[in-house]
């Protein structure tokens, strides 16, 4: 039992997850080109929004991930993987406090019209 935990969790973890930047973009539908030429403000704070809170949500679930490595360290005897995930944390919230700061300068400049 104890050699078959370290598989299922390696499967659960990628099965639940996947690269940081091709999910957040994936869901775009939102044309960001468009909308700069036109000077669409408000719809780009929208956006911008919603990349905030979509890598806040990475950033959760690679919090979870971390919790999980740590608990499975004696399986997988290496540190690597929660420092990875950490790291991962850190990124995404940063990536999300950029995008909010967008936000914020896109919603002042709408103000202005």
């Amino acid at each position: 039992m104890k050699k078959a935990f370290p598989y299922f969790l390696l499967f659960f973890v990628f099965a639940t997850s996947g690269p940081l930047a091709p999910l957040v973009r994936a869901e775009q539908k939102f044309d960001v080109e468009k909308a700069i030429a036109a000077g669409d403000h408000k719809s780009l704070a929208e956006y911008y929004r919603g990349q905030a809170a979509a890598y806040r949500q990475q950033a959760q679930k690679h919090k979870k991930m971390e919790v999980t490595y740590v608990e499975a360290q004696e399986y997988w005897g290496t540190t690597y993987l929660p420092k990875h995930c950490a790291e991962l944390v850190k990124k995404s919230n940063e990536m999300a406090e950029l995008y909010e700061k967008l936000a914020q300068a896109e919603e002042k400049l709408s103000m202005k019209k």
